[in-house]
């Protein structure tokens, strides 16, 4: 997955000493073509207005971790 400015979501439970450690996830508008246990679909009224994002529904791509 490459594209300059992607969205992600930031996971992180501040793990004992590992405070700067962090889970990263991409997000995608383009529905996976085989729907994995991997994948959600976030609805666009769970995100930020920002750009594309306000059109339609996002995935997280969980695979790509």
């Amino acid at each position: 997955m490459v594209k300059s400015g992607r969205p992600v979501i930031v996971l992180s439970c501040a793990p004992s000493g590992r405070a700067q450690l962090v889970t990263v996830v991409p997000l995608s508008t383009k529905t996976p073509d085989i729907i994995m246990p991997f994948h959600y679909q976030l609805p666009k009224s769970c995100l930020p207005q920002l750009g594309m994002f306000q059109q339609s529904d996002s995935w997280v791509k969980g695979d790509l971790i």
